[in-house]
């Protein structure tokens, strides 16, 4: 019976890391966005700088 125990002790604590593994990727897929959202930010900057420098030779 005690073996039997110490089978089921490691099977509990496989499926509890394998819940916080999954933890860890959706905060990764949660970060990759956020970056993704901020890339798309300065590119709209740089397309106003590049307006007023079309009106500047103007």
């Amino acid at each position: 019976r005690e073996r039997e125990n110490h089978r089921e002790n490691p099977d509990f604590a496989g499926p509890k890391q394998r819940q916080v593994k999954k933890q860890e990727e959706f905060t990764e897929k949660d970060i990759k966005p956020k970056i993704a959202t901020a890339q798309p930010e300065p590119c709209d900057t740089q397309l106003i700088i590049v307006r007023e420098d079309i009106s500047s030779s103007d």
